[in-house]
């Protein structure tokens, strides 16, 4: 038997799915098993949804947010659709779509690219 959820419930995901992918804009930004996904993100999305979920208040006494501006969806991203939002943006975020970078955990972010994890 297999069951999809589709949520922005990070506790009703970790307790009932051994995978997670996660979407931005329509395409999938990160993807893979659940409790490494949630424990170890790659993507600063991800990085994102995770901060948000928590009860936790900044020192501002607010809930903490993803800032930036959400992306048109009305035609299809051909570089980084995250970039107007992503605290470690690069120029080639701009410019270009990001590969998958990972084997079984894995995301789709520059920052990822190359043994020191550096952008280019």
């Amino acid at each position: 038997m297999s069951l999809l959820v589709i949520s922005h419930d990070l506790g009703l995901l970790r307790w009932n799915c051994d995978r997670v992918y996660v979407m931005y804009a329509g395409h999938t930004v990160e993807h893979g098993p659940t409790d490494r996904v949630l424990a170890a993100p790659l993507h600063p999305y991800t990085r994102g949804l995770i901060a948000a979920s928590r009860l936790a208040r900044g020192a501002d006494g607010h809930f903490a947010t993803i800032g930036g501006d959400v992306p048109v969806l009305d035609r299809r991203a051909t570089a980084c659709p995250f970039v107007a939002r992503c605290p470690d943006v690069h120029e080639i975020c701009r410019r270009e779509m990001p590969p998958e970078f990972g084997g079984e955990h894995a995301a789709r972010c520059w920052v990822l690219e190359g043994p020191s994890h550096g952008a280019p």
